[in-house]
């Protein structure tokens, strides 16, 4: 017999200083950080169908390692994005 599964609740993306990630994924992409760790460095960002877990991975005691897997988020016109997102990073 198999397991139910309605969908996809929340995915983890280790970081190596959650202060630039919460500028990154709040202030550029402006994702709704809606929950924070308190004295643990991370938090969760609500993506619309989606949460991601963002925290220090040395807070839970695993080496920082930039992740190969890419996640995927969706936006209505792809080349208007990109070139805000370049002209944000340009500073």
């Amino acid at each position: 017999m198999a397991v139910s599964v309605t969908h996809t609740d929340f995915v983890t993306v280790f970081v190596d200083d959650f202060d630039a990630a919460t500028k990154f994924y709040g202030d550029v992409l402006g994702l709704e950080l809606s929950t924070r760790y308190g004295k643990m460095p991370g938090g969760e960002f609500e993506t619309g169908n989606l949460t991601l877990q963002v925290m220090e991975s040395a807070a839970v005691g695993i080496e920082f390692k930039p992740s190969k897997h890419p996640i995927a988020l969706r936006v209505d016109d792809v080349a208007a994005a990109r070139g805000e997102l370049e002209e944000l990073l340009a500073g």
